[in-house]
């Protein structure tokens, strides 16, 4: 059986969020990254290229959707697929996801199974993000 591959950035200010994605995600196959802090994460997105961004909507200082602008704005991380992760339902909430263009909604508490399945079909969607040189 092949193994999953893709360079995966997590980005949560939840460490029990944090270590549960990096345990599943390592054990499904998928090279697992994390920012230095969520203040640097979109800087650290570029650094690293990773093939595919799980991100937390809340988080203090910086949300999700200012951190997935900043990612817009660059024409290296403009293109990684973004999966939001968050505890709030409202249509509101997902239509900025969706105006932003992130590749999916996930609502928690987390269904592992579907999550890894929905990180599959956003790696596949999208291929590796090719390195600029």
């Amino acid at each position: 059986m092949l193994q999953p591959e893709g360079k995966i950035l997590v980005i949560d200010d939840e460490r029990d969020m944090v270590a549960i994605l990096k345990k599943y995600l390592t054990d499904a196959g998928y090279q697992v990254s994390l920012p230095g802090n969520v203040m640097e994460s979109a800087a650290e997105a570029a650094r690293i290229l990773p093939d595919l961004i799980l991100m937390d909507v809340k988080m203090p200082f910086k949300d999700g959707y200012q951190i997935k602008a900043e990612l817009n704005q660059n024409e290296k991380t403009a293109d990684i697929p973004v999966i939001f992760l968050s505890s709030s339902v409202s249509d509101l909430d997902r239509k900025k996801g969706a105006a932003l263009k992130a590749d999916c909604y996930v609502t928690k508490p987390l269904d592992i199974k579907d999550l890894l399945a929905k990180v599959s079909a956003a790696l596949k969607r999208s291929g590796p993000v090719a390195e600029s040189t």
